[in-house]
């Protein structure tokens, strides 16, 4: 080394500990920032689940309809990011925790996801420049099967999610939660239709395999249009309170899929 010159130690950080460090990062922030943070992540992952989900099913989605998802990841993120805090701030004095994740999520199945699924279908009419008549007619036409398929689903999610993650890591893990399903359910869904599209090409006289249209064949709802008789019903259900919607399909339902 010459003489009056010092040399710095750079740190050298191994590609192994990277994922432990990006978990470390999403920690932190969750605690320094939680609210950006978690409509962020919200946002990130409602688009993330749409585009894995739609190249899974061979479709692809465009910049507008991927706004649009974002725009509904940006209010589920926040909405939860509330609603968490809400509860944990009331019911803090039970010491109880099973007693205190039993009373939230009843609460939370009784209030807050019938709720944010009417906020949703509105949202999503405003998105589309439906107007309020358009929102009117939506929930009138959506809001009971959505509401009644969320507070199933979330019913069940909401035990552990109360029970054992931690309040500023909540919306984090309902949003991944939110992710795994809707790739999970393309896969399951692309596998169901294959089997049935090659069940009816091996059962069925090719003059009957010719498309007919028929003006009463299709049923435009908040998750899409259904068109098929192989359309699967489960796909409607509603995940982290939305349903599994192309949200760029016709005049009726929202341009639509629907979810998380």
């Amino acid at each position: 080394m010459i003489i009056g010159l010092t040399t710095s130690v750079v740190p050298v950080v191994s590609v192994a500990t990277l994922p432990m460090l990006a978990l470390q990062t999403l920690m932190a922030s969750a605690r320094s920032y939680p609210l950006l943070l978690d409509c962020i992540f919200a946002g990130a992952l409602y688009v993330a689940g749409k585009v894995t989900s739609s190249a899974i099913l061979g479709k692809r989605e465009s910049s507008e309809s991927l706004t649009k998802w974002f725009i509904c990841g940006l209010v589920d993120g926040w909405a939860c990011h509330a609603w968490y805090s809400f509860l944990e701030v009331k019911f803090a004095y039970m010491t109880n925790k099973l007693t205190q994740t039993l009373v939230m999520n009843g609460l939370s199945s009784a209030f807050f996801t019938p709720t944010y699924c009417a906020g949703f279908l509105v949202l999503l009419s405003l998105l589309e420049r439906k107007g309020v008549r358009g929102a009117v007619d939506r929930v009138k036409r959506d809001y009971s099967d959505i509401t009644t398929k969320s507070v199933q689903v979330w019913a069940a999610l909401n035990m552990p999610l109360f029970l054992c993650v931690p309040l500023h890591m909540r919306v984090v893990v309902s949003m991944g939660l939110h992710y795994v399903y809707l790739v999970g359910l393309a896969l399951w869904d692309a596998n169901v239709r294959k089997a049935a599209d090659a069940g009816t090409c091996a059962d069925t006289p090719a003059e009957e395999l010719l498309p007919v249209h028929s003006a009463g064949s299709k049923h435009s709802t908040a998750w899409g249009t259904a068109s098929e008789d192989t359309a699967q019903p489960v796909l409607n259900l509603a995940y982290a309170k939305v349903s599994l919607v192309n949200l760029d399909i016709g005049p009726h339902g929202p341009h639509q899929e629907p979810p998380f």
